[in-house]
């Protein structure tokens, strides 16, 4: 479990209380006493998924250009009544729904990957080195790596 600030979770989902997706309404709890909020998204559950179907529209999306596709999963998550606009900038709602969909899930680092964007949103971290993590400090000293 990790903790979201209020301000993180607006940035995301919107203004709290005025959000209808499913997503921000049961994907977080308070523990008992606290003040922070948690992110539960599997909580009580011993199985993650692999690929998820709203993965599968996000990708279809994205590859074929039909915001319709979009517009699927956006049902599905609380937006039957809210259609995306006709001039939408179809990246950007994906972006937004990535986003919301793979919150501490660590999926939207390969989304950003893919991009290869520069600076990943909300998070001032300047990628370098084409996405490539150092090599832990471990494995140099007993992995005998030079």
């Amino acid at each position: 479990m990790c903790h979201i600030s209020d301000t993180r979770r607006a940035s995301v989902f919107g203004t709290p209380g005025v959000d209808i997706d499913w997503r921000n309404q049961n994907m977080f709890f308070l523990k008992t006493g606290e003040a922070k909020t948690y992110i539960g998204k599997y909580r009580g559950v011993n199985r993650i998924p692999l690929l998820k179907l709203s993965e599968m529209y996000l990708i279809a999306a994205e590859a074929s250009g039909d915001k319709s596709y979009l517009q699927t999963l956006r049902d599905h998550r609380g937006y039957v009544n809210y259609p995306l606009e006709e001039n939408c900038d179809l990246a950007a709602e994906i972006e937004a729904e990535y986003r919301k969909e793979f919150m501490a899930e660590g999926q939207l680092f390969y989304y950003y990957k893919r991009l290869d964007y520069i600076t990943l949103p909300d998070m001032g971290v300047v990628m370098t080195g084409n996405y490539v993590f150092p090599m832990p400090d471990d494995e140099m000293e007993f992995g005998d790596i030079k």
